[in-house]
């Protein structure tokens, strides 16, 4: 009786679980269909993401080498598939492209450039020496996205353009786990912006 007595106790006191999504982060919407990128289709495959990043946990650095993670903070679908749904996302809004997809594919769906992403850090960084301080003199956290990419061309399979993007977005109040979420977002935004460039150059030539 006492230890039936004494759970719903345990139950109250629990913290509850907390899941977040991507893609929220506002866009800037396409404004013209015309233009180097206009009608240009483009297919993503599934990034691939580092070992550490493959869980529903996210992941939080205390520099310089410890992990740790989240555990009542977790990501609503497989990360992998999280960034990569929202990057497509992130693309289409800013360019006129015809198409943008990330697999698995439309069925007959033909592509002018697929679009590979290596991510190999996506992840909060604890506050530390090296964060600055913010306007309150608080010691900020970040938020950190690190990845390799390139762009084939579908019609040879070349490479055309390739790069590593390392984007810090400061300003994270450590554990304020809905604050990270965002910054991380806007990094994906970020990085859709610099591939964007980069298909302009190529469309360009």
């Amino acid at each position: 009786m006492l230890i039936l007595t004494g759970c719903p106790q345990v139950f109250r006191d629990e913290v509850p679980l907390r899941h977040y999504t991507l893609g929220a982060t506002v866009a800037e919407e396409v404004v013209t269909r015309n233009g180097e990128l206009a009608g240009l289709s483009i297919g993503l495959r599934q990034p691939r993401v580092a070992d550490y990043l493959v869980t529903d946990l996210i992941a939080v650095r205390h520099p310089p080498s410890e992990i740790r993670y989240a555990g009542q903070h977790r990501w609503a679908g497989s990360l992998d598939r999280e960034i990569g749904r929202a990057l497509a996302g992130y693309l289409a809004r800013r360019a006129p492209f015809e198409r943008v997809d990330l697999v698995p594919w439309p069925r007959h769906a033909t592509y002018d450039y697929v679009l590979e992403l290596e991510v190999l850090r996506f992840e909060g960084v604890a506050p530390g020496a090296d964060n600055g301080r913010d306007d309150n003199g608080q010691d900020p956290g970040q938020a950190h996205l690190r990845a390799g990419w390139e762009i084939i061309r579908v019609l040879d399979a070349e490479v055309v353009a390739s790069g590593l993007t390392d984007q810090l977005q400061p300003g994270w109040p450590a554990e304020d786990y809905a604050a990270l979420v965002r910054l991380l977002d806007a990094a994906l935004a970020a990085l859709a912006d610099e591939l964007v460039s980069a298909l302009r150059v190529r469309a360009a030539q």
